[in-house]
């Protein structure tokens, strides 16, 4: 299970991880925060489908084959929805909007669920991966994925024409490394298995981690949240991913008891500690 690309892709899901706590935390009424962080969960989910799926035995690959390609119809639909909402500005009637998004997504995932609609079957190969036979509506799941993302990389860039300052620079951070993870992960995930090449399918996953490297860059060298906070948040989620992994090891009833125990006050600890160096920063702001 632990090969090179797995821990990779372990490796990918904390980091993206971590940048979900740090934007919760930082805004959990907010609904620009809010919604980023859905899209960032889409995208850990849519990493362990692939991590789960690449170690999956030959009866429920294609039980996991499915979910890792719903999720990604909700990294498109959550990424389209956001850039109605960044940057932040005034309350705006957005439900026939999100209505449209989801409802058209919705439509997608019941096409990949459905039984031979898009994935018709997968097979194990030994010393490779996998190998998916779509059918011919896989170009609608294309077109879908592509046009939704495409459609977002515009408006940001539109966005990013009208605006100035500070707000410009969230802009071109945000735009850019979403467009890179995006775009690379077009080719090796949705082009090439395409083509019939599943050698390079995991690599899109990996991809995310571009977008999660300019968003933490532009949080620490733009300060737009205390570097303070990033750095507690990194440190308590740090300890938390640990502690979680360390339940999974458990050896016996007794000692996952304990390592349950262990997590529970761990979790607990890094909410209280993320709180206090809010609040401490807040007064200090004041």
């Amino acid at each position: 299970m632990f090969d090179t690309i797995n821990i990779l892709l372990a490796t990918t899901i904390t980091l993206n991880f971590l940048l979900g706590v740090v934007v919760f935390v930082n805004g959990p009424k907010q609904r620009i925060n809010v919604m980023y962080t859905w899209n960032i969960l889409a995208i850990i989910g849519w990493v362990v489908a692939m991590f789960i799926y690449r170690s999956a035995p030959q009866e429920i690959s294609l039980f996991w084959c499915t979910i890792l390609y719903v999720v990604p119809t909700l990294i498109a639909s959550s990424f389209l929805y956001f850039t109605y909402i960044f940057p932040p500005q005034p309350e705006k009637k957005l439900w026939w909007r999100g209505f449209f998004i989801f409802a058209a997504n919705a439509v997608m995932v019941l096409m990949v669920v459905w039984p031979g609609m898009i994935i018709e079957a997968v097979n194990v190969r030994v010393g490779a991966e996998k190998e998916i036979l779509f059918s011919q509506y896989y170009i609608t799941y294309f077109l879908y994925i592509s046009l939704f993302f495409s459609y977002g990389f515009w408006r940001l860039f539109k966005m990013y024409l009208r605006s100035a300052g500070l707000e410009r620079v969230r802009i071109v951070y945000f735009l850019t490394g979403y467009a890179i993870a995006a775009n690379l992960a077009f080719i090796t995930n949705l082009i090439m298995p395409w083509f019939g090449y599943f050698y390079l399918n995991w690599l899109g996953q990996i991809f995310t981690a571009i977008m999660v490297g300019f968003t933490v860059y532009a949080i620490i060298n733009y300060r737009l949240m205390d570097i303070r906070v990033i750095a507690t948040e990194l440190f308590a989620g740090l300890l938390v991913v640990i502690t979680l992994i360390n339940v999974f090891q458990a050896t016996g009833s007794l000692d996952l008891f304990i390592k349950i125990i262990f997590f529970t006050i761990t979790l607990v600890f890094a909410i209280l500690l993320i709180r206090s160096v809010i609040r401490e920063v807040e007064r200090r702001e004041q």
